[in-house]
């Protein structure tokens, strides 16, 4: 759960048990400046083996964390337009495998930047909204779902950046998510 106003990140089990706390006044050497998305990679069932990414819209970057709070990797190093920088993502997601990890492109692009999840390269960009893209959502099969402020919710073959369908309604679309088969997806349309 991110809270932006406050720059804190809570991690919960499933169970809602609190497994850290992680707050840019608390640990300010994790440089929380604007977190928006976050996505939890698990190795397996130890939350211990997870990676947090986390995307810092106000330092233009996304952060790689480990539960407690330890910076694994920290990836732009300001706004830019280069291989390496981000403008001010709102979300991240990573894959089923943990190998790749997912950001919108610079802001009213449209643009879905994947990138491999170790090194932070850029691996594929590619258009994916008219405008801005809010969210951004793996299934457990690696298809990739992504809504926007065109209103569609579309879902994507990442490795080729190839469209699989899409649905389209009115206003702002947010929170895409797969349930663990793969064969349902929800979205929030926003009332204009």
């Amino acid at each position: 759960v991110t809270d932006p106003g406050l720059r804190r990140i809570t991690l919960l089990t499933h169970e809602d048990r609190l497994v850290a706390l992680l707050d840019a006044h608390l640990t300010p050497e994790i440089g929380l400046e604007d977190p928006r998305g976050v996505a939890v990679w698990r190795a397996g069932d130890d939350p211990n083996d997870a990676v947090v990414y986390v995307a810092d819209a106000g330092a233009h970057g996304v952060l790689a964390l480990s539960p407690k709070g330890e910076v694994l990797h920290r990836w732009g190093t300001g706004p830019g337009s280069g291989d390496d920088q981000f403008r001010a993502p709102s979300d991240v997601a990573v894959s089923a495998n943990g190998d790749v990890f997912v950001t919108e492109g610079p802001e009213e692009t449209g643009l879905v930047d994947l990138r491999d999840a170790e090194t932070g390269e850029s691996l594929r960009s590619f258009v994916g909204h008219e405008i801005d893209i809010n969210d951004v959502a793996f299934s457990a099969s690696g298809l990739l779902a992504t809504t926007g402020d065109d209103g569609a919710l579309r879902v994507w073959d990442p490795d080729e950046g190839k469209l699989m369908f899409e649905v389209v309604g009115d206003g702002e679309v947010w929170g895409p998510s797969f349930n663990a088969e793969t064969n349902r997806l929800s979205a929030a349309w926003l009332d204009e």
